[in-house]
């Protein structure tokens, strides 16, 4: 079995070392903040230009669901940062090592598919009648179509926060090179979920877990 989604499906963090000391970083950073204000968009991405071509490159590689209502809006999305507790900054380690530093996911897209597989788990509860203390703990069963069209969701969700990861951590390194005056350096990367699901072995078993 496995449970629905949480509504933000892959969703995570993403850091870019940089070869410029954490001293000079402070330097530019006023800069750098207000670069990124005017070209990394935190909504739909009206007016962007940056990050159109390599948008359009991923979605025609990766084709959108079916149960995607508006591709179009997913490739508007794809570069962007959005709201709540979703951020890019600079950061300075114990070494004086500086760190482009982010925090974004799936947008737009991933939620309406997470919300969009999350009621089709709380319909079938309601209908098997099942005891549930709330109907968002509804859960799709392995091996039926329902789950196999939730799994395949959400790869694509989990590729696109990736991706989305990516191209935001190229954008704040580029405005990051306009601020210094010539190229940085990538010294270190990493771009993981923090929430996703996925096929694990454990003490012999293939389990589907969801992590947050």
């Amino acid at each position: 079995d496995v449970c629905s989604s949480d509504l933000d499906i892959g969703c995570g963090m993403a850091a870019r070392k940089v070869d410029l000391a954490g001293t000079t970083v402070l330097e530019l950073a006023e800069s750098w903040v207000h670069n990124c204000e005017a070209s990394i968009p935190a909504g739909m991405g009206k007016g962007r230009t940056e990050f159109s071509a390599a948008a359009k490159e991923w979605m025609s590689a990766h084709t959108p669901p079916a149960t995607l209502a508006n591709p179009r809006r997913a490739e508007a999305q794809l570069g962007s940062l959005g709201s709540g507790n979703h951020f890019i900054e600079l950061a300075v380690d114990q070494h004086d090592g500086t760190w482009i530093l982010l925090h974004s996911g799936s947008r737009g897209p991933g939620n309406q598919l997470a919300t969009l597989h999350t009621k089709v788990a709380m319909d079938l509860h309601e209908r098997l009648g099942t005891a549930l203390e709330d109907p968002e703990l509804s859960w799709l069963q392995s091996n039926t179509p329902e789950f196999d069209a939730y799994i395949d969701d959400l790869r694509w969700a989990q590729a696109f926060a990736l991706e989305n990861r990516r191209l935001l951590l190229d954008g704040a390194h580029h405005q990051l090179n306009e601020a210094n005056g010539e190229s940085v350096r990538t010294l270190d990367e990493v771009n993981c979920h923090h929430n996703y699901t996925e096929l694990e072995e454990h003490h012999g078993k293939w389990l589907w877990v969801t992590r947050k």
